[in-house]
């Protein structure tokens, strides 16, 4: 069964001569950190068409062979004065500190909410109201956000 995967290029991909010919190759970054080499036909547009930081879709076979998923193609282009992030381990870790504080927030909003019914004693006796609450805004922040 073929595992999906996705990798942030490295590097530009380049040209090799092989023994077999000549081969577009791309140094890739797995989520997980470890860096493979995809290996495609010599002046692949789909793969010379990207550049460093693209994140890409890849399936790997049970021989561990990697296959690009070409319609699957996303470049990501850093906002003005946001540098790209240098692994996507590093994109996670910053969109999960992003939902964290959103959510954060959403605490901070229920306790204002139920503040005028409830001391700040009785709150702490009840976090199921404040955590449904929370949840409660923090799924309609996210909806209006997308």
């Amino acid at each position: 069964m073929a595992q999906l995967l996705i990798a942030t290029l490295a590097k530009t991909p380049r040209q090799v001569n092989t023994k077999h010919g000549s081969r577009t190759v791309a140094d890739i970054r797995l989520e997980d950190g470890t860096e493979q080499t995809l290996w495609r036909p010599a002046n692949d547009p789909t793969l010379t068409a990207l550049r460093e930081g693209a994140t890409i879709q890849l399936t790997r076979d049970s021989k561990g062979k990697l296959s690009l998923i070409e319609n699957a193609l996303q470049v990501i282009t850093p906002a003005p004065g946001h540098e790209s992030p240098a692994s996507a381990r590093e994109a996670y870790l910053s969109a999960l500190e992003r939902v964290s504080n959103r959510y954060q927030a959403c605490i901070t909003k229920a306790k204002q909410v139920w503040a005028t019914d409830y001391s700040e004693d009785e709150l702490k006796a009840l976090p199921d109201l404040l955590h449904s609450t929370a949840a409660s805004l923090f799924i309609e922040a996210n909806k209006m956000i997308r």
